[in-house]
């Protein structure tokens, strides 16, 4: 759950109990947040625990709270940050341990990181930004199906990682060049990835399907690669390349032609992507994958070997 509370140094609350959860809000509680700082944004992660971000506009210092009795009590955790504004937060939904949190401001301090991870519950943090620009973060979404794949809106546009940050790509098809991007919503079902810009209007994108992760290289034609490993037990990775848009489908058959599973059948953007496939319910043997976008059709063979 995601609030907002702007220039205020108080936080509010929807008050929920378990009727009022199934049958709608009951009411807005007011409680002081212990700081005169500005509050910017809320996340609980369950009825007791949760985090506010905000900062102080005179001195421009960030400040992070927890509360681990549903905001009776808060503790400020901003032990390792760099002196600059704190603009959204991100708890893990399924550990509250670990966390995110994104800077605002251009380099004030000793560092340019603008997004920072914890692991603790805020005991210490690590900047993640490495091959990041030099720019405000405004806004950090956690994908709650690919470990390790974040999306960030910046003021220069919308990134991405699949490795907790080890390194970043750009995701920003089809949005105005550098244009600030300050609030990220994904809808998971459909995989819907929306981007609220600054006076640009709203985007979104379809991202890969679960299972299916982009490498940020570019296609120059297509191509399905040989799976890796081969042989494998149980599992192994297939890579396809696409040079534009294209519906896509890769299919999976037995020795016999008959088909085992459809790991792609949705339209992809240029690029390239790994594919998962677990053959953990079938029996060794030789298994073909097909790979089909447009007018491009290749197979290939692989081995599982139990």
């Amino acid at each position: 759950m995601r609030l907002f509370s702007y220039y205020t140094s108080f936080i509010l609350f929807l008050a929920l109990s378990s009727y009022s959860f199934a049958q709608g809000n009951t009411g807005w509680e007011s409680q002081t947040s212990g700081t005169t700082y500005d509050l910017k944004s809320l996340s609980f992660v369950n009825q007791n625990t949760g985090w506010v971000v905000g900062y102080d506009t005179y001195y421009y210092k960030g400040i992070i709270l927890k509360t681990t009795n549903g905001g009776t009590n808060w503790t400020k955790i901003i032990n390792g940050l760099p002196y600059r504004w704190v603009t959204r937060i991100a708890i893990h939904n399924d550990s509250a341990n670990v966390c995110y949190v994104t800077l605002s401001g251009y380099k004030v301090d000793s560092t340019g990181a603008h997004i920072y991870r914890t692991s603790n519950y805020g005991a210490s943090w690590q900047s993640i930004s490495s091959n990041l620009p030099n720019a405000p973060v405004n806004d950090v979404v956690i994908d709650p199906s690919i470990q390790g794949t974040l999306y960030i809106g910046t003021d220069v546009g919308v990134m991405a990682t699949s490795n907790y940050g080890a390194s970043w790509y750009v995701l920003d098809t089809g949005i105005p060049s550098s244009v600030p991007c300050h609030d990220l919503t994904l809808h998971n079902p459909t995989r819907k990835l929306v981007v609220w810009t600054h006076g640009r209007s709203a985007y979104q994108t379809t991202l890969p399907p679960v299972g299916i992760i982009s490498t940020n290289e570019i296609a120059e034609g297509f191509k399905l690669s040989q799976n890796y490993p081969n042989p494998f037990n149980p599992a192994t990775k297939i890579e396809i390349s696409i040079p534009k848009s294209s519906a896509v489908k890769l299919i999976v058959y037995d020795i016999l032609g008959r088909i085992i599973t459809t790991l792609v059948n949705e339209k992809l953007n240029a690029g390239s992507y790994k594919v998962d496939f677990d053959g953990s319910d079938l029996s060794s043997g030789v298994y073909f994958y097909k790979l089909e976008a447009g007018s491009f059709v290749q197979t290939r063979a692989m081995i599982l070997l139990k």
